[in-house]
């Protein structure tokens, strides 16, 4: 019978994480602090939240992984299936694996 280790739970205000400057190829005026994440113990699922500056945005990119995205205030857009649609505070959103997109 093997034993396995539980992972402690993770109780966190998004205040307390530091968002830094996201530094990639195609990125302007975007931050991002992560809440939960691989250096938590969990490495199926990540936390994150992003900053998106008034003109910034994410590179146009795609991954082998899906995410979920919430607004939590303002406003923007996002390249997803091959047309911007608009984002407002209280919208969710599903961006699947292998699709490209980009936050503005």
């Amino acid at each position: 019978m093997s034993q396995t280790t539980a992972k402690p739970g993770i109780i966190r205000n998004l205040a307390a994480a530091a968002a830094k400057p996201v530094q990639m190829d195609g990125v302007k005026g975007v931050k991002m602090a992560v809440m939960v994440g691989r250096e938590d113990g969990a490495p199926n699922f990540a936390l994150r939240q992003f900053i998106v500056e008034p003109g910034g945005h994410s590179p146009r990119h795609q991954h082998d992984y899906e995410h979920e995205v919430f607004i939590v205030e303002g406003g923007g857009t996002v390249l997803l299936n091959g047309r911007e649609q608009p984002l407002k505070a209280g919208g969710v959103g599903d961006v699947p694996a292998a699709h490209e997109h980009q936050f503005k």
